[in-house]
């Protein structure tokens, strides 16, 4: 574990870059996306999402994750380059959201999936699309949370919780 995030720039994208700086957070292993560190009954999905997209060149400020969903979806968000995927009509029928999400990140470009808790006292879930290791159907993310995924399909992070996905331009 490097222990030691770079300063934000952009770095080349690609697919196998993405793969390369998501790995290098060592997020299966790493003690401080572990549930419970240093605040027990405290998960650290938001603090992976933060180092993830600052490593990615496109940071999204660490802050809770229901307030980091408030973020990518406000001017905040937009200025920095981010924006939401939507289902997008073509003539030859609807593109989801999901298929989009794993396109972009088929090709390298940061794209995340968030949800946010509707009670006020709870807590939302973030989460890094990431192509799928090895190629398979179904979108796919590395997270932080009660288990942490370098690469597992969004279910078992997300559970039945529909996220929303942005992108980075």
């Amino acid at each position: 574990m490097s222990g030691s995030i770079v300063p934000p720039y952009c770095p080349p994208r690609s697919r196998q870059s993405y793969l390369d700086l998501i790995a290098s957070l060592e997020v299966e292993l790493n003690p401080i996306y572990k549930a419970g560190y240093l605040v027990a009954h405290t998960t650290w999905c938001n603090r992976f999402l933060t180092d993830a997209t600052r490593l990615l060149g496109c940071e999204i400020p660490f802050q809770k994750a229901n307030d980091q969903v408030v973020w990518l979806a406000t001017m905040p968000g937009a200025a920095a380059g981010w924006y939401e995927l939507n289902a997008l009509s073509t003539p030859s029928g609807i593109v989801t959201v999901e298929a989009q999400a794993t396109a972009r990140a088929e090709l390298g470009l940061p794209t995340v999936a968030v949800w946010s808790n509707p009670d006020p006292a709870g807590h939302g879930h973030v989460g890094v699309v990431v192509p799928a290791q090895p190629p398979a159907p179904g979108v796919h993310i590395a997270a932080a949370g009660s288990h942490n995924f370098q690469n597992a399909l969004i279910s078992r992070s997300f559970g039945a919780y529909i996220p929303r996905y942005f992108t980075h331009a």
